[in-house]
């Protein structure tokens, strides 16, 4: 009596059982063996989830297509192997490939081919989860390397990027870098609090209504003294604008509290500039816990 193969059904066959019809099996086997390094398994997706057959695996790659209205679930068998899934579906939902054997799950990214593997129970990504989606988890290189290609490619790097180097070279060299701006749309007055993760320069564009405080820090959630190491220094940029009466600013703090800056020339500002966009530039360098020196300086534009 014959048997299957756990993960692609090839036959196995009894001794002496196809004789002399042994091409037949023989040649069965071929055929999937041949679709399994080079065919396609195309499923159309809309809202409902779909499990697959140890039939449609027996392929390189399966391609998932469709306008989908809802997250889609796809069940394959609990049967180890390698595909290529490719989710080229449209819509702003999921599609998660898991094993009937239970274990973990994988989402499909959409726009992308990801490889995985199954080893009856879980469903892993095959190169170790470095790659997902287009996006790099984690990414060492050693030597020469480029991302993205001359013209209009964009490379985006989610979270902090480090650059490290040696005493013999610089760091970074580019030709040119866009700076974030944050327009306010008001006048100055009061407290500022200073984001310096969501912008560079901040902006106030209608004439300020008093002298105002700046309290810098990282964001709303973060402190300037967790998201700053010692030894480490930002420049940031505030303009604030003026019309008849010169507001200016007369106080600073880093994370609430107080910090004397050492202004340039020596001269702290007593008074702002009439009828002027006044440009404030503050470098924040930490030299220990909760410990900063800031150079500012104050400049007319007008």
């Amino acid at each position: 009596m014959s048997t299957t193969t756990t993960n692609l059904s090839l036959n196995e066959p009894s001794y002496n059982q196809t004789s002399p019809t042994w091409d037949n099996p023989l040649n069965n086997n071929t055929t999937i063996l041949d679709a399994a390094f080079g065919n396609t398994t195309f499923i159309a997706l809309t809202s409902s989830n779909v499990t697959l057959t140890a039939t449609q695996l027996q392929v390189m790659q399966v391609k998932f297509t469709g306008a989908i209205s809802a997250n889609i679930i796809i069940t394959i068998p609990a049967i180890g192997g390698r595909w290529t899934f490719t989710n080229a579906t449209s819509g702003a939902y999921t599609v998660t490939i898991a094993s009937a054997g239970a274990g973990t799950s994988v989402v499909a990214p959409q726009g992308y081919s990801t490889l995985m593997f199954s080893d009856g129970t879980n469903i892993v990504l095959a190169d170790g989860g470095v790659i997902s989606g287009g996006n790099l988890a984690t990414l060492n290189v050693s030597g020469n390397s480029t991302l993205g290609a001359t013209g209009t490619t964009t490379t985006s790097v989610g979270g902090k990027l480090t650059l490290s180097t040696t005493t013999s070279q610089l760091s970074l060299a580019l030709n040119n870098i866009a700076e974030t701006v944050t327009i306010t749309g008001t006048g100055a007055t009061g407290t500022i609090n200073y984001d310096i993760t969501t912008q560079s320069v901040l902006y106030y564009n209608v004439a300020a209504t008093s002298n105002f405080t700046v309290n810098f820090r990282a964001s709303s959630g973060t402190t300037l003294n967790s998201a700053l190491a010692v030894g480490q220094a930002v420049t940031v940029a505030l303009l604030n604008s003026n019309s008849t009466t010169g507001y200016y600013n007369n106080a600073v703090t880093v994370d609430g509290a107080s910090v004397t800056p050492k202004w340039i020339n020596g001269a702290a500002p007593t008074t702002g500039y009439s009828n002027s966009i006044d440009t404030y530039t503050y470098t924040i360098i930490k030299s220990a816990s909760a410990t900063y020196t800031v150079l500012a300086t104050l400049a007319k534009f007008a």
